[in-house]
C-alpha cells in the first residue's frame, strides 16, 4: 500500500492516476447502481446533517487565497491555463461535496476531471500545482476517516510540503493545519504508521512503530 510502502516505492502521482481511472469504472457502473434498490440507501448515507453542513470559513478563505495565486500565475503564463482549469474544477468539487466528501464519487471526481497537462505539472513538481493537490488532500481529511485513504493523505501531504518552496508558505498554511492535526496521533495497537508532527507544525511524517 502506498501509505506504508518503503520510500523508493512511494509514488503519489500513480495513486492519483489510479483514482483518475476509477472515474471510468464509475461511469460504466453508475447507471446500473442508480437503478438498483440500494441507491436510496447510498443517498441517505451521503446526506449531510444540519450540524455537518459546509460551514468551514477556513476552507473558504483558503480557496480565495489559492485562487488569487492561480490568477497571478495565469498572467505570467507557464502552465497557467491547466492550473486555472484545475482550480475551477477544485472549486466546483468543493461545492459538489459541500466541503465534506462522503461517497466514492466525491473521492474520485476531482482526479477524474483534471487536465492531462496538470498531471504533467505535478510530475514535474510544479509548486502551485502541488499546492492545489495539497488543498484537495486537506478537504478529503475533513471527511470521515476512510481506511483506504487516511494514512495516504498524511504521507502524501508530508511529501508535498517537504518540496514546496518557502514563497508558498502562505498558501500551505490552511491545508497543513488540517492534515497535521493529531487525529491519528494515537493509533490502535499494531498499527504500522505513526503520525509525527514537527515543532513548526508544517510537516507530518509517517514512520514505523
Amino acid at each position: 500500500m502506498q501509505a506504508t510502502c518503503l520510500e523508493p516505492f512511494f509514488d503519489h502521482i500513480e495513486m492519483l492516476k489510479l483514482l483518475r481511472a476509477s472515474r471510468d469504472i464509475e461511469n460504466n457502473l453508475g447507471g446500473w447502481l442508480r437503478a438498483s434498490e440500494i441507491w436510496s440507501i447510498i443517498q441517505d448515507r451521503a446526506e449531510l446533517t444540519e450540524t455537518e453542513e459546509f460551514r468551514d470559513q477556513g476552507l473558504r478563505d483558503a480557496i480565495v487565497i489559492l485562487e488569487e495565486a492561480v490568477a497571478k500565475r495565469v498572467c505570467y503564463g507557464t502552465s497557467g491555463d491547466c492550473i486555472a482549469a484545475a482550480m475551477q474544477s477544485l472549486k466546483d468539487w468543493v461545492q459538489l461535496c459541500e466541503g465534506r466528501p462522503r461517497r466514492w464519487h466525491h473521492y474520485i471526481y476531482w482526479p477524474g476531471i483534471l487536465p492531462g497537462k496538470f498531471i504533467e505539472a505535478l510530475e514535474h513538481e510544479d509548486g502551485l500545482a502541488s499546492t492545489l493537490l495539497l488543498h484537495w488532500l486537506a478537504i478529503l481529511r475533513l471527511a470521515a476517516p476512510r481506511w483506504f485513504l487516511e494514512y495516504w493523505i498524511i504521507r502524501t501531504g508530508n511529501h508535498i510540503v517537504s518540496k514546496l518552496p518557502h514563497e508558498l508558505d502562505k498558501l500551505k498554511t490552511w491545508p497543513v493545519s488540517i492534515i497535521c492535526t493529531d487525529r491519528f496521533g494515537t493509533l490502535r495497537r499494531n498499527s504500522k504508521p505513526r503520525l509525527e508532527i514537527s515543532n513548526d507544525g508544517l510537516a507530518a511524517a509517517i514512520t514505523r512503530c
